[in-house]
C-alpha cells in the first residue's frame, strides 16, 4: 500500500465500529491509555443470635448470618467495561444442648446455608459484534445484557464476563450423645449432609474473539 497506509475502503467496518464504540484513544505519549479503575465493592452483613433457656439443663440457640456483596469488577483492560458479580449468602444454625443427667449430655446442631451468585456484563454501549454487522449470531435467546470479549494480543483485552446464575444449597445435621461411666467416656452420634448446586451459564453467548496480529 502507498506510504504503508491501508485504504479506508479496505478496512473491516465491524472492527472500526467496535473500536470507535469501546476503545478510547490514547491519552499519554507513545500511544498509551491510562485511566482510573472503575472497580468497586459494596459489602453488607447482618448477624443475629437468640439464646433460650428451656430449663437449667436444657438450652436452645439460633444464629442467622446474611451477607450481601456487590462487586463491579474490571475484568479486562478497557475502561467502562465491567462485570457485575453479586453474592447473597444466608447461613442459619440451630443448636440444642440437653444435660439429661450429670453423666449424660446430648448436643444437636442443624445448619442451613444458601449462597447465590448473579453475574452479568456491564457494557455502557450495549452493543456486540452482532450489532456491528459481523454476522455473529447470539448463542442464546434470553434478553441478557450485551457481553464483550475481544482480545487483541499485546494491545488490549475488552472483557466483561458472561451472564451466570448459581445457587448453592447446603444442609447439615449433627447429633452427639456423651455418656460418662466411671473413668470411661462413651460418645455416640450421627451426621447428615446434603448439598445441591443449581447453575445456569450463558458462557460465550455473545462472540468471544481473539486477534493475534498476524
Amino acid at each position: 500500500f502507498a506510504n504503508n497506509i491501508i485504504p479506508a475502503y479496505r478496512l473491516y467496518q465491524p472492527a472500526l465500529q467496535f473500536l470507535s464504540t469501546y476503545i478510547a484513544l490514547p491519552n499519554r505519549p507513545n500511544n498509551l491509555l491510562t485511566f482510573a479503575s472503575d472497580q468497586s465493592i459494596d459489602d453488607d452483613q447482618i448477624v443475629g443470635k437468640i439464646d433460650y433457656q428451656v430449663s437449667t439443663a436444657h438450652r436452645w440457640s439460633w444464629r442467622l448470618l446474611y451477607n450481601y456483596n456487590d462487586t463491579r469488577q474490571v475484568a479486562g483492560t478497557i475502561p467502562d467495561l465491567l462485570a457485575s458479580i453479586v453474592y447473597r449468602n444466608w447461613n442459619g444454625t440451630f443448636s440444642d444442648t440437653w444435660v439429661a443427667s450429670p453423666t449424660v449430655v446430648n448436643n444437636l446442631t442443624f445448619t442451613a446455608q444458601n449462597i447465590r451468585r448473579e453475574q452479568e456484563a456491564i457494557a455502557p454501549a450495549g452493543k456486540t459484534w452482532s450489532d456491528f454487522g459481523a454476522g455473529v449470531v447470539r448463542a442464546h435467546r434470553e434478553d441478557t445484557a450485551a457481553a464483550v470479549s475481544t482480545n487483541l494480543t499485546g494491545y488490549f483485552n475488552a472483557f466483561t464476563r458472561y451472564p451466570l446464575f448459581q445457587e448453592r444449597h447446603f444442609f447439615h445435621l449433627n447429633d452427639s450423645l456423651s455418656v460418662t461411666r466411671g473413668s470411661h467416656l462413651i460418645k455416640l452420634g450421627g451426621e447428615w449432609r446434603y448439598t445441591r448446586v443449581d447453575r445456569v451459564e450463558r458462557f460465550q453467548g455473545d462472540a468471544a474473539l481473539v486477534f493475534r496480529g498476524q
